[in-house]
């Protein structure tokens, strides 16, 4: 089954990045690539031809895309099955583990995580999107195609609301990027940033000045409690009356002038390091199957707070830790993942079986 030319290109494209982020599985020159979808296989050409007229589609049809899966098999023999190498799950929030999760695990086990009270309620996690998508929209309001046209913003998750778990707070970092443009096409606002850049501290000052102006006009009355703190980057927490926790990570990236030459991070092979983000979306990717590394996460990180093993604070793991310690086992231990339905299986006997390991390594 073909797709028509626009989403062609847009998966041809997604490919090309694909190939740039896992070299390794690309050793197979023999064939382009042909964005298709395979709906079935037929012993014989007769046998297609029976079934021919009833594939045929009128109209188009859309789904949601949730996880992009790399299929990998041996190069010598394509008669072997593709296994999944990598489950890449898309989009800013990894969406939270529960016994109604897509392509989650085996009934026993979500049966034993409700039992031990291990998912986080619905309601929990509602009030983490929604503050979420709150402050996007306000951030939005000032920062914005319209006011910038010489820096660009974003305003992304990490840590535990990022990977789909129950945690303490929804750690965000908003950062804004200066690009490189020509000095007709600045506004106003572009001009006041630009001016301010050889300030560091004056220029962070004033971009948590907008950002506390912004949340307080929007979420003022949902607000218990407010604080900004000067760390390694500039911190706005907040404490909503609903007890959600939100902090605020602000990065902000200019160009900086050498000899005359404007340089960026842009200009380099590596991308500059974005507080938080870039390691939680390589540990994802790391563990091969992230629901199976988020019920295992749960479980460790429950067990350590249990046992007051939990906390930088207190001198132990904190919470990234220990989910580089699971990534670990579930990159080193993890069975190879046949199909979907090997995820969809993936039992209890096989969950303490990481467990062990996790243990006696």
């Amino acid at each position: 089954m073909k797709l028509n030319q626009q989403s062609e290109n847009q998966v041809k494209q997604l490919q090309a990045q694909l190939v740039k982020l896992f070299p390794q599985c690309s050793n197979n020159n023999r064939h382009t690539y042909s964005p298709h979808m395979t709906i079935g296989q037929f012993e014989n050409e007769e046998k297609f031809k029976e079934a021919k007229s009833s594939l045929i589609l009128n109209e188009s049809f859309q789904f949601p895309v949730h996880y992009i899966y790399i299929l990998q098999r041996s190069l010598d023999n394509d008669t072997e099955p593709f296994h999944i190498a990598y489950q890449l799950p898309l989009g800013s929030v990894l969406p939270p583990i529960n016994s109604k999760q897509l392509h989650s695990v085996d009934e026993k086990l979500q049966q034993f995580f409700q039992t031990m009270n291990l998912y986080e309620s619905e309601q929990s996690y509602q009030r983490k999107q929604e503050k979420f998508e709150k402050l996007s929209s306000c951030f939005e309001q000032i920062f914005n195609n319209d006011t910038l046209h010489c820096f660009t913003h974003s305003f992304l998750p990490y840590g535990s609301f990022r990977i789909g778990i129950n945690g303490q707070d929804v750690d965000t970092v908003f950062i804004l990027n200066e690009i490189k443009c020509d000095n007709n096409q600045a506004t106003s606002f572009d001009e006041a940033l630009r001016e301010l850049k050889h300030d560091p501290t004056g220029l962070n000052d004033h971009i948590v000045d907008l950002l506390e102006t912004q949340i307080n006009g929007t979420m003022k009355n949902e607000i218990l409690h407010y604080r900004k703190i000067q760390a390694l980057f500039p911190i706005i927490s907040i404490v909503f009356h609903d007890q959600t926790k939100v902090e605020i990570f602000v990065q902000i990236k200019t160009i900086k002038e050498q000899s005359n030459v404007q340089t960026c991070q842009d200009d380099f092979d590596g991308e500059e390091f974005i507080h938080g983000v870039h390691d939680i979306e390589r540990l994802l990717i790391y563990v091969y199957s992230p629901p199976i590394f988020q019920h295992f996460l749960t479980f460790i990180r429950a067990w350590a707070q249990q046992v007051g093993l939990y906390g930088q604070v207190y001198g132990y793991l904190s919470g990234y830790s220990w989910a580089i310690l699971c990534a670990y086992i579930c990159h080193k231990f993890l069975a190879p993942i046949k199909s979907l339905s090997s995820i969809e299986q993936f039992s209890i006997e096989e969950f303490f079986s990481l467990v062990q390991q996790f243990f006696s390594t």
